[in-house]
């Protein structure tokens, strides 16, 4: 909380403004950190933990040189991807804080991503298909990887 109250208080030319925002990438990359570690170890060895972000969502909201070198190259790689995609439109009466042009933008920006980083991914259509088949493909996908 102080690490973003300084970022908005100062610029990033400043120094105390420069320092905050360092600082609070290295936060947000320790909680994400912290985060992937504590299911892990519940878990333990070959177990299927799934969240639904990814530290690269922090290099898409904000590409900068940091968050390229601490979300995306600093950062473990999941071993599997899915990225649900759809219709815009109906995707914006789910989401109303985002315009059809920025969802479109956003599923154009993870792609690009993920295949630019080599990141392994499948395409789960939530508008098309329903949860049932969506959690299905998952699933096996998800039974084949681990074999």
């Amino acid at each position: 909380l102080i690490f973003s109250i300084m970022r908005q208080r100062f610029t990033k030319s400043h120094p105390i403004g420069f320092l905050a925002r360092i600082f609070w990438n290295v936060v947000c990359y320790i909680d994400l950190n912290e985060r992937l570690y504590r299911h892990l170890w519940f878990f333990g060895s070959n177990g299927i933990v799934i969240f639904d972000r990814y530290a690269c969502d922090v290099f898409i909201r904000k590409k900068t040189w940091i968050n390229e070198i601490l979300f995306i190259k600093f950062f473990f790689k999941p071993d599997q991807v899915f990225l649900c995609v759809g219709d815009a439109k109906v995707i914006r009466k789910r989401k109303q804080e985002l315009s059809i042009d920025q969802i479109e933008a956003s599923i154009k920006n993870y792609k690009s991503i993920l295949e630019k980083y080599k990141i392994s991914y499948d395409i789960l259509n939530t508008t098309e298909n329903d949860i049932i088949y969506n959690m299905k493909f998952v699933v096996n996908k998800l039974i084949k990887s681990d074999k």
